[in-house]
């Protein structure tokens, strides 16, 4: 999977009935899988996300996806790089819970 599979993908997201109340429903999805160095169009994105009445919605949905789907892309309101931090994160505290 590429970026281009991944804004393909996002398209399909548009069926969902969810979307009809999400507020990047008239953005089009390209602008949600900016370059990770583009942070003025990422914080664009995310921007769409901040006040939205269904991000949980577009969690479910992002986790129901295949994982090499996940990694791209902004979903509820986060970048794939804020993803990976968090995931990294996560992962250090659990070693560190389990060692202890």
């Amino acid at each position: 999977m590429d970026i281009f599979d991944a804004v393909a993908d996002a398209s399909i997201a548009q069926d969902e009935p969810w979307r009809e109340l999400a507020s990047c429903r008239e953005v089009p999805p390209v602008l949600f899988f900016a370059d990770d160095k583009d942070h003025e169009k990422l914080e664009l994105a995310k921007s769409f996300c901040a006040t939205c009445p269904v991000i949980d919605d577009c969690y479910n949905y992002w986790a129901s996806l295949p994982a090499d789907e996940r990694k791209y892309g902004v979903w509820f309101g986060t970048t794939a790089k804020e993803r990976r931090r968090a995931d990294r994160a996560r992962r250090l505290a659990r070693a560190a819970a389990n060692s202890a």
